[in-house]
Formats: C-alpha cells, sequence, structure tokens
C-alpha cells in the first residue's frame, strides 16, 4: 500500500471512530493528532459534530485524491464553508433576487 492509500485509510478509520465514539487505538500519527484536537476545539453538538465530519470527509478525500497530500484541517474546512455561505448570502447565483439556500453548519 502505498503512502496516500494508507493514510486516507488510516483518515477514514479515524474519523468513523471519532463519530461512533469508539477511539480504540492508543499510537497516532501526528497529522491525526491535529485533526483529532482542530475537531475537538470546535463549538459543535454531537449531532452536528457527526454531519459535518461526514461532510468534512467528503471533501478531505475529494482534496487528497487532486493533491495527492495530507488531509486538511478541519477548522480550515469550516472556514471555507462559512465563507462559501456568506458568498452565497451576499450573491445568491449572481443576482440579488434568488438562488441557493444557505444551509446551517
Amino acid at each position: 500500500m502505498d503512502q496516500t492509500a494508507a493514510v486516507v485509510t488510516r483518515f477514514r478509520q479515524l474519523l468513523r471512530a471519532l463519530t461512533r465514539g469508539e477511539i480504540k487505538t492508543n499510537t497516532f500519527e501526528r497529522w491525526e493528532v491535529d485533526i483529532l484536537l482542530d475537531i475537538l476545539a470546535q463549538n459543535l453538538s454531537p449531532e452536528e459534530r457527526v454531519r459535518t465530519i461526514g461532510r468534512y470527509q467528503t471533501a478531505a478525500l475529494r482534496e487528497m485524491r487532486e493533491s495527492g497530500g495530507m488531509p486538511i484541517r478541519f477548522s480550515l474546512y469550516l472556514s471555507r464553508q462559512k465563507r462559501l455561505g456568506i458568498r452565497r448570502r451576499s450573491d445568491p447565483g449572481g443576482n440579488a433576487e434568488g438562488g441557493n439556500e444557505l444551509v446551517n453548519l
């Protein structure tokens, strides 16, 4: 298994364990610790955390496939989502009278 595939596997396992509340490992890579601390530092309800982690995983995996790099930080993902939400609210689809609804994170 190449390094990228190994990172993807560990990333998926980490997020699955976090959403289930069952982190059973005691050995982490540095980037896993960073992601865990970053997620836990956010003020999200348990239900909101699970939903947001699912969307984060999809976005992070897509970016990892495109760049071949490490997963983006959870806080970076949230800030991008917030920035996109603000843009949609202030410029919905390029006109002032309609466009996409803003989804609460």
